[in-house]
């Protein structure tokens, strides 16, 4: 399988960590799926997940051909999918964007449900 991958991260407490990736991948129709994950940072009772990269890559590979009208993309993601489109339209040459990964950037590119325009 063809894929492409670019682990998200962010600072906390001044040091950088892996939070999330995304993953590219080629479809039987040779088109690009996107799929991402994000570790849960804070969670109930103050307990805080930590970023496994297996079990990421795993979300991320069962998320490249799901998506609907109710997924929310954490900002942290949405703020590295449109350059890593980018990164996937060169590495897989002559290929183009499956429906599902352009409806993941359209949703990216809207305002989050609590996010002021």
């Amino acid at each position: 399988m063809n894929e492409i991958i670019e682990y998200v991260r962010e600072r906390k407490n001044g040091q950088v960590q892996k939070v999330g990736v995304l993953v590219g991948q080629i479809t039987d129709d040779n088109d690009i799926d996107i799929g991402w994950s994000k570790v849960a940072l804070k969670r109930e009772g103050n307990i805080e997940d930590i970023f496994d990269k297996n079990r990421g890559l795993t979300i991320a590979r069962g998320r490249t051909s799901i998506i609907n009208d109710k997924t929310i993309i954490p900002h942290v993601i949405r703020k590295q999918l449109k350059t890593f489109r980018n990164r996937c339209l060169r590495y897989f040459k002559g290929s183009k964007l499956a429906p599902v990964a352009i409806e993941l950037l359209e949703i990216a590119n809207k305002p989050m449900p609590n996010e002021v325009i």
